[in-house]
């Protein structure tokens, strides 16, 4: 419950990202956001992507439901 709490509590603050846990986390919740997000260009959308996701499931994930190819990783 406390872990819960505590990403929870922080899950809009990249610095207090301190395990896969909440790097899972944190990668879901931009990728929901960026989903629904219309405005912003293939550009931005692409680094957005290269500077927070950590994880091969997240990347995947953002490649196949944002349509991005992802040249560096």
């Amino acid at each position: 419950t406390e872990r819960v709490c505590y990403i929870v509590g922080h899950h809009h603050t990249k610095a207090s990202i301190d395990g896969i846990d909440f790097q899972i986390v944190w990668e879901a919740d931009i990728l929901e956001a960026l989903k629904f997000d219309r405005k912003t260009d293939t550009k931005n959308l692409i680094k957005t992507v290269l500077e927070n996701f950590r994880t091969a499931t997240g990347l995947k994930l953002a490649r196949e439901q944002l349509g991005i190819h992802l040249t560096h990783q």
